[in-house]
Formats: C-alpha cells, sequence, structure tokens
C-alpha cells in the first residue's frame, strides 16, 4: 500500500493561518510526502528484483548440483 493511500505523516498546517504561509507550508509537506512516496516505491522495486535474482539463483544453483551429479555418474560409466 502506498503511503499516498495512507494519512501523510506530515501534519499541514491549519487553515486559519496566514494563506502565503499555509500555501509554502502546504508545498513542504506535499514534497515530503513524494518523496516518501519515492522511497517506498524503489524499495518496492529493489525488493522485488532482490527476491526475483534470489529465486533464480537458486534454481541455477540447483541446476547446477543435478548436472554435476548427472556428470559425474556418465563419468563413472
Amino acid at each position: 500500500m502506498f503511503p499516498s493511500l495512507l494519512v501523510c505523516p506530515v501534519s499541514l498546517p491549519p487553515c486559519t493561518a496566514e494563506f502565503a504561509l499555509f500555501c509554502r507550508n502546504c508545498q513542504q509537506s506535499r514534497r515530503i510526502c513524494n518523496k516518501i512516496d519515492k522511497m517506498y516505491k524503489i524499495n518496492k522495486i529493489y525488493s522485488n528484483l532482490l527476491r526475483f535474482f534470489q529465486i533464480n539463483i537458486a534454481v541455477l544453483s540447483k541446476m547446477r548440483i543435478i548436472l554435476s551429479i548427472f556428470l559425474l555418474r556418465a563419468d563413472l560409466f
């Protein structure tokens, strides 16, 4: 679940604040939330890639073991 779908961890300033200040604070808060979103997305992509390569490495190592056993048996005959 993306953080943008959750409540933003940065509290927005109250509406009673001066408009210019409110605008600036609001923009800063949005930038922080966008950075959190980007970090979350990057971490998610990285973890998925890592999981993909770990699965492939595990499969390749098993195939290498099976192949080496097969070749050893072929050498015995």
